[in-house]
């Protein structure tokens, strides 16, 4: 039987923080390179901007990033071993291809999960902080109307993060984006200009009234009414 090995070691607890010049900048590291390629990409993931089955090719990526193939490689193997992409026998590194079972369940949790933290923002939340969702939101619906399908993405990521955010809870809003990474890829077609969603175009709009009025159940009801019309849409795709 294979010994587990630790997952900090003594010289992992010790490590020194790393020196910074007169500038007061920390100087760039292959480890922080590969941070910033993985920060990047699972955003990638997270707003949509990749595909389910689309290839991520090494060279390519590390190019865009306009870093060396070593950090990006490991960025890769890090999503991998996430579950965020998957790695095919012949090294080739793709988004996943969710099956409906799979969606049904990141779908349940979504819901449960995404609805507590919008209930406990809308205890928190501040007129600062609804002006600032409100342009959020204004930047989305824009994007929709305009077809770029890229902008609306990131913008609906950028709104649901803010509001998740609100509820001060670390946490949960972790395992909240872990699930988004997830499904990000499978919602992509959401934002297609010939894409027809079911419900209300300003679906947005009930979790933000709940988190204007305090209300935790009208923002916990937007979040659960957002996720089923993209549900339905989506569930077309998939049988």
């Amino acid at each position: 039987m294979r010994t587990a090995q630790p997952i900090l070691t003594d010289s992992d607890l010790s490590k020194p923080e790393p020196a910074k010049t007169s500038n007061g900048l920390v100087p760039l590291t292959r480890d922080s390179l590969s941070d910033m390629a993985y920060n990047q990409i699972r955003a990638a993931l997270m707003s949509s901007r990749l595909r389910p089955g689309q290839k991520l090719v090494l060279r390519a990526l590390a190019a865009e990033l306009h870093i060396s193939p070593t950090p990006v490689r490991e960025a890769l193997l890090r999503l991998v071993s996430e579950f965020a992409l998957e790695l095919d026998p012949r090294g080739i590194v793709r988004v996943p291809v969710i099956d409906l079972a799979t969606y049904l369940e990141v779908r349940d949790l979504r819901i449960e999960l995404e609805g507590r933290a919008a209930a406990a923002a809308a205890l928190l939340a501040t007129d600062e902080d609804i002006a600032d969702l409100m342009q959020t939101h204004d930047r989305f619906l824009a994007a929709e109307r305009a077809g770029d399908a890229r902008a609306a993405g990131e913008a609906n990521e950028d709104l649901h993060r803010k509001i998740y955010s609100l509820a001060r809870m670390p946490v949960l809003l972790s395992l909240i984006e872990n699930l988004r990474v997830r499904c990000g890829p499978v919602l992509a077609s959401l934002f297609d200009p010939e894409c027809t969603r079911d419900g209300d175009p300003n679906r947005h709009a009930m979790i933000i009234d709940g988190l204007r009025t305090h209300d935790p159940m009208i923002a916990r009801m937007g979040v659960e009414a957002d996720i089923m019309a993209g549900w339905r849409t989506i569930a077309k795709r998939l049988t």
